[in-house]
């Protein structure tokens, strides 16, 4: 019995090689999205910036338009767009991950905490229901 060759995993600078220019504009196109002129906004988003990541989803966009062999302008900034709808995912897990909810204006002398399950986020109240509370 003969065993097959292994090959060598991908790394992810293989991957992006054939996108390299297209991903080294993506951070402008970022840059470009975010700004402000609200200066919290605008150091908020310097931060954000700063922290580089792998664009391993902006490489897989990337990528998909020149296997469909259709190329586009737009392509960068769709790029840009998956990866701050990434980070926009990752806030909650840097802030620690779990959040007090504000009650609503009908529950507001009601004390009110929410807590992370695996799936979703659970709600939880002191007292019952009001009636115009969504089933």
């Amino acid at each position: 019995m003969s065993l097959s060759p292994r090959v060598a995993a991908p790394t992810l600078a293989g991957l992006q090689a054939p996108v390299r220019q297209e991903l080294d504009a993506v951070y402008g196109a970022i840059a470009r999205i975010v700004s402000s002129d609200v200066p919290r906004i605008g150091d908020v988003n310097s931060h954000l910036l700063r922290l580089k990541g792998k664009l391993f989803r902006p490489t897989l966009v990337l990528l998909s338009a020149q296997a469909a062999n259709s190329r586009t302008e737009q392509d960068v900034t769709l790029a840009a767009i998956v990866e701050l709808i990434h980070v926009a995912t990752l806030v909650p897990r840097r802030l620690g991950g779990s959040f007090a909810v504000a009650p609503r204006a009908a529950d507001r002398q009601t004390p009110c905490s929410a807590t992370r399950s695996r799936s979703s986020w659970v709600t939880t109240s002191t007292r019952a229901p009001s009636s115009s509370w969504p089933a």
